[in-house]
């Protein structure tokens, strides 16, 4: 069996959001995974501190977005998102353990580097080939 998945690392990390929210990947990293396909992982910083505060941060800003006067493309594509963030959020099989090649590119990469109660890795399968 082959599967390829797809990810969202977010961090709570006011340092590293510079801001409310900040996608700190261009392109989505790509890693092996144990299903001999690659994952890829968007890594996303938000303006909290825990991993606990995440999914509130992400409502409150949803209805931050939801009341722009002007409703642009890129405004309704932040709503998307929020709303698929917090779709996976509340269902447990999304939440999964940071892949260790993940977690080693995060301790190279990230200044600070996120501690481990900083952060929800959500990912899920968008292909599976027997």
């Amino acid at each position: 069996m082959t599967a390829d998945l797809a990810g969202t690392l977010l961090i709570a990390s006011p340092e590293l959001s510079r801001g409310k929210f900040l996608t700190l990947t261009r392109e989505p990293l790509r890693i092996s995974n144990e299903f001999n396909g690659v994952t890829k992982i968007d890594v996303v910083a938000l303006e909290c501190r825990h991993r606990d505060e995440i999914p509130s941060f992400i409502k409150d800003l949803k209805e931050e977005f939801e009341q722009h006067d002007e409703q642009t493309d890129n405004v309704k594509n932040c709503i998307r998102w929020f709303n698929e963030q917090l779709e996976h959020l509340s269902d447990d099989v999304w939440e999964k353990e940071l892949p260790k090649m993940l977690q080693e590119i995060i301790a190279r990469d990230l200044r600070p580097t996120p501690k481990p109660e900083q952060m929800i890795f959500l990912c899920g399968a968008i292909r599976v080939e027997k």
